[in-house]
C-alpha cells in the first residue's frame, strides 16, 4: 500500500482524451493556445495539436516554415497586448510588431530584383492577417446595428405627448441619421485593420512606394475574393443539403434540422465578420470605394441564393457619358443550380422553404445596408460619387423583395432565374 501511494499521481489536464480537450480549446483564442505552447515541452506538442486540429495550422516543425511561424507569433502577440485596459488599441504594440515584421520581409528580400521576394512574403503575411480574423468566430463581438425596427419600437413607446415635443423629434432625426452612419467593426477585425494600416507604411519605408503599393493592393484584394469564394461555396453547399434534407421523410430530418440551422447560423457569422472587416479597411486607405463597388459586384452579390439583378446602362445622362463601364459576367454554374433548386422548392409552396426565403431576404438586407453604412462612413466630409450606386441599387431591390414578400405570400416576389446578370 505503502509503494501504491508514493507511486500515485494526481490526474494531470495534459493527459485528457483529445476529444475533451478540443472540447475545452473551443472557450480559447489562438493567442491562448499559442502561449500555452510556452509552458513546456508536453504543454508545446499539446497545444501544436490542437491548433492543428481546429486551424489546420502546422506549427509543429518551426524549422521547415519560420517565416509562418513568426507572422503567427506576431498576431497572438498583438491579439494579446494590443488592446490595452481601457479597450482601447495600444498603438505602441501595434508598431513595434509592425516594425519587427517588416524587417523580417525586408531582411530575406535581395537588394536587386527584390519584387518577386516582396510579393511571396508579403502574400504569406496578407492571407495569414486574413485568415486569422476568422479563427475564432465564435469569440468575436459582432455587434449589432440600429434597425429600421428598433426605432419602430423605441417611437411605439412614447406617448402621444411625447412624439409631438420638439427635441422628441429632433432625437427620432439623429436616431435615423446614426441608422446610416453608425458602423461597429468587429474586435478582431478592427485589431487586425489597424495593424494593416500601420505596417503598410513601414513597408513603403523600406521598399520603393509605387511597386510596394501595387502589390499590397493586389494581394489584400485577392486574400478578400479567396475568403468570398470560400465562404460562397460552403453556403452554396449547406443550403443544397438543406433543401435534399427538407425533402427526406420527416422521421429523419427532425433530429438533423436543429444541427443544418446551427451551421447556417455560423455560416453566415463568419459572412457577417467578413463584410464588417471590409467595412472596416474601406474607411481606410487600404481599400477604396471602388475596391467595394467592384467586390460586390463580382463577389458579395454572388453568396446570396436570391441576389438581385442590378442592370446598368451607358446611355449619356445630361449630355455627359457615365464615366463608369459595367461588363457582363455570367452567373457561376453551381449557382444556377442552387437558385433553381431553390426555385422549385419555392413553387411547391412548402413553408419551410418560404422560411427560408424570408431569412435569406433579411440577410441580404442586412449585409447590404453594412456596406452602405461602410462607404457613407469613408465619404464623410467628401461630395458622393457614384461608386455608392451598386449597393444602393441592391439595397432598394432586397428592400422592396422583402416588402413584396411580406404583403402578398401567394406570389413569387422575384423570378429566379439561371439567366446571367448584366453588371
Amino acid at each position: 500500500m505503502a509503494n501504491n501511494h508514493l507511486h500515485y499521481r494526481p490526474p494531470n489536464l495534459l493527459e485528457l482524451p483529445l476529444e475533451l480537450l478540443l472540447k475545452i480549446s473551443e472557450y480559447l483564442s489562438f493567442a491562448d493556445l499559442w502561449y500555452l505552447a510556452t509552458g513546456s515541452r508536453h504543454c508545446r506538442a499539446l497545444s501544436h495539436q490542437i491548433i492543428w486540429h481546429r486551424y489546420r495550422i502546422d506549427l509543429s516543425r518551426p524549422q521547415l516554415n519560420a517565416f509562418n511561424h513568426i507572422v503567427h507569433a506576431a498576431l497572438a502577440y498583438i491579439s494579446r497586448h494590443g488592446y490595452n485596459k481601457n479597450n482601447a488599441i495600444d498603438q505602441t504594440i501595434i508598431q513595434s510588431v509592425s516594425n519587427r515584421l517588416a524587417v523580417e520581409i525586408y531582411d530575406r528580400s535581395p537588394l536587386k530584383n527584390w519584387e518577386p521576394c516582396l510579393d511571396f512574403f508579403l502574400d504569406k503575411t496578407l492571407g495569414i492577417i486574413l485568415d486569422h480574423v476568422f479563427l475564432d468566430p465564435l469569440l468575436d463581438t459582432v455587434r449589432k446595428h440600429s434597425t429600421f425596427t428598433d426605432l419602430c419600437l423605441q417611437k411605439n413607446r412614447k406617448t402621444t405627448s411625447a412624439i409631438l415635443d420638439q427635441p422628441t423629434i429632433t432625437n427620432l432625426s439623429k436616431n435615423q441619421h446614426l441608422l446610416v452612419t453608425e458602423f461597429y467593426p468587429t474586435r478582431t477585425g478592427r485589431l487586425m485593420t489597424n495593424f494593416l494600416t500601420t505596417l503598410y507604411p513601414t513597408m513603403i519605408a523600406l521598399f520603393e512606394t509605387e511597386p510596394t503599393t501595387e502589390i499590397h493592393h493586389r494581394l489584400l484584394l485577392n486574400h478578400i475574393n479567396r475568403h468570398l469564394d470560400s465562404l460562397s461555396s460552403r453556403y452554396h453547399n449547406h443550403h443544397r443539403r438543406r433543401l435534399l434534407l427538407n425533402a427526406s421523410p420527416r422521421s429523419t430530418r427532425v433530429t438533423a434540422l436543429a444541427a443544418v440551422q446551427q451551421h447556417n447560423q455560423f455560416l453566415r457569422l463568419n459572412f457577417r465578420i467578413l463584410i464588417r472587416f471590409i467595412g472596416t479597411l474601406v474607411q481606410t486607405d487600404l481599400l477604396s470605394a471602388n475596391d467595394l463597388d467592384i467586390i460586390t459586384r463580382q463577389r458579395i452579390q454572388f453568396f446570396f441564393l436570391t441576389f438581385q439583378q442590378v442592370v446598368h446602362t451607358n446611355d449619356d445622362i445630361a449630355g455627359e457619358p457615365q464615366k463608369r463601364k459595367f461588363k457582363r459576367s455570367e452567373q457561376p454554374p453551381q449557382q444556377q443550380y442552387q437558385q433553381i433548386l431553390f426555385y422549385n422548392s419555392l413553387k411547391s409552396k412548402n413553408s419551410y422553404c418560404w422560411q427560408m426565403w424570408l431569412e435569406e431576404i433579411e440577410f441580404q438586407m442586412e449585409i447590404f445596408l453594412d456596406l452602405r453604412r461602410a462607404v457613407l462612413l469613408s465619404q464623410q466630409g467628401d461630395p458622393i460619387t457614384d461608386d455608392l450606386s451598386t449597393v444602393s441599387t441592391m439595397l432598394d431591390n432586397t428592400v422592396s423583395a422583402l416588402i413584396s414578400t411580406r404583403s402578398n405570400d401567394n406570389q413569387l416576389p422575384i423570378i429566379l432565374s439561371p439567366s446571367t446578370s448584366t453588371v
